[in-house]
This record gives structure tokens, sequence and C-alpha cells, in this order.
């Protein structure tokens, strides 16, 4: 009755019957247009992480985007420079050391080496020629140098990327951690001459340490080796610290294309064999879960309130 109503109601007849229509219409319409956006976003993703996969893929940031035409712009010029400060950020030489967990972004350590050898002068009677801890990694970082150059036209180890690393220590359960600043930090860079002092005065007891760091990326960056190197001088004894880290390798996850999914139904004749057919790619509990999830992306508070937020450990990069 109500459908006939509808369908054949007269001119004038009031304003209940176009609100019973749109009752009607809107929920199937709106279902059919959230299903639609739904798969095409879910397709263009994974064709995305296919291509990114496959070597053709380029997923970055629309930098030229955010570009400000004109001063007026704040959002862009915000935008602007919340990129260039995550890339700053990203190439920083601190780091951080929490305790059990060791230093974080460079994987677990699987071994260590230490030289110990008691400094004695060249000319029995004379004094040690006083140097510094400095002058002894700065020979390291030159020798680290010229492994490139080798006598031999032969396979090895990729280009290392050699650095000096500033390691602060925070707790092992810290909530958050800062990169450091002030006047010897340059756009989350520690600058020359700090890092020469942090070398030269750096104590076991407390404050910052530094280690002259060579990093190897194997297997396409699924697998960074690191060794850390850091020397001390204790009255006449000069002690050279080596250590490896290893981060990776990548999860399986991350490096395996999307499948579509499917399901094996018996055949209408032959019972015993089965045959697989598509399923959509995004079901209807997902379709709801994202229609009613999609106005609250307007105001991120409250997403965050109703929907969770996942925590990134620090520093969550891929150096």
């Amino acid at each position: 009755v109500l459908l006939y109503r509808v369908a054949y109601r007269q001119p004038g007849s009031g304003l209940l019957e176009l609100y019973l229509l749109g009752a009607i219409v809107a929920p199937v319409l709106g279902w059919y247009g959230a299903r639609r956006i739904c798969e095409r976003t879910a397709a263009d993703l994974r064709s995305r992480w296919d291509g990114l996969l496959g070597g053709g893929g380029v997923v970055t940031a629309k930098v030229p985007e955010a570009v400000p035409g004109n001063p007026d712009e704040k959002a862009r010029e915000d935008l602007r420079h919340q990129l260039a400060k995550l890339t700053a950020e990203d190439r920083s030489n601190s780091v951080f050391y929490a305790g059990p967990k060791g230093i974080l972004g460079m994987g677990t350590r699987w071994g260590s080496w230490q030289m110990a050898e008691e400094l004695t002068p060249k000319t029995e009677g004379h004094e040690i020629h006083p140097f510094r801890s400095w002058d002894v990694i700065r020979a390291i970082d030159t020798q680290l140098r010229k492994l490139e150059r080798g006598p031999l036209h032969t396979g090895g180890f990729p280009p290392a990327s050699i650095q000096h690393w500033i390691v602060t220590p925070v707790g092992e359960g810290a909530a958050e951690v800062a990169r450091p600043g002030g006047e010897d930090v340059d756009t989350f860079m520690v600058k020359p001459h700090e890092i020469t002092r942090i070398c030269n005065e750096q104590q076991f007891s407390a404050g910052n340490r530094h280690y002259l760091g060579i990093q190897w990326p194997l297997w396409d960056g699924q697998l960074v080796i690191t060794m850390l190197v850091t020397v001390t001088v204790l009255y006449k004894t000069l002690r050279v610290d080596v250590t490896a880290h290893a981060l990776g390798p990548v999860h399986g996850l991350f490096t395996t294309k999307s499948k579509p999914p499917v399901v094996e139904v018996p055949k209408s004749i032959r019972f015993w064999e089965t045959v697989e057919r598509p399923l959509p790619l995004v079901d209807a509990s997902e379709v709801v879960r994202l229609a009613v999830r999609a106005p609250l992306t307007w105001y991120p508070p409250l997403l965050d309130y109703f929907g969770g937020k996942l925590v990134l450990p620090e520093p969550f990069g891929l150096r």
C-alpha cells in the first residue's frame, strides 16, 4: 500500500509521502554509492601496492601540490614546512638508547668486539704525544671510506653509508622522546664541532655518546647491517669497541603482492569438483564501518576518541 501511495500519489498530497519516498530510495542509493566508492578505492590501493612491489609504482608525497601559489594559501605553506621538517628529521644523526631495547632504529645487536691496548711512548723515556679520541675516530673514518676503492675489481658489499651518530640515553618505558635542539643543532643535525666535543669528553656515567656508524643496505634494503665504533681513552689504555646491529629482514607482508579474495564452491553437476569464485574486495561490514567513519575524518580528535589511534615507535623510518 505504501509503495502504491508513493508511486501513484496525487499532486499536493503532502510532504509525508515525499519523506517516505526518500526513506525508501535514499538508503538504497547510499549503499550503492558507498559500495562503489569502497571497491574503487580498494582496487586503486591494490594496484598501487602491486606496482610499487613490481618496481613501476611511485608512492611519494605530492610535494608540487603542497607548494603555495600565493601568500594567502596558509594551509599549503604549513604543509610544505611539515614535509621539510619530516625529511630533515629522518636524516638526523641523533638516535636514542633505550636500555635493554638497545638503540632505537638500529635493530638487534648480534655481535661486539673490543680492542684494548696500553699506550707506550715511541721513544723510551719520553712522554706520550698527547692526542684525543677524535684523532683516532678521524683516522678510522678515513680508512673506512677507502673500502670502495679496493685493488681488485670483484663483487662484495654495496657502497656503505658512513656517518657520525650521537646517541642520547632515554628510559626503557619512555612515553616520548625529542630530538636535541639549540645552537649546536641545525635542522636536527648535530654540528661537527659538537660531535667533536662529545667524542672527546663523553663519559660512561651520563650524557650523550658518540659512535662512528657504517651501514650496508643488503637485499634491496630488506636488511640493514650497521657497525658502530666508539673510542675511549683511560689513562694509558686505548679502547676501541665495535658493535654490529641488524635491522630486518622486512616482514613478508610488505613484500607480497595483494591477492583478490576468492571462495571455493562445488560445481553444480560435478559436485566432487570445486571452482574458485571471486568475492568483493570490500565486504558489507567493512562498507558500513567505512561509511560511518567517513564523516568523523573531518574532526580527527573525535575520530581518535571513537576509533582509537596507533602510536608508532620512535624513530619510525627506514634509514
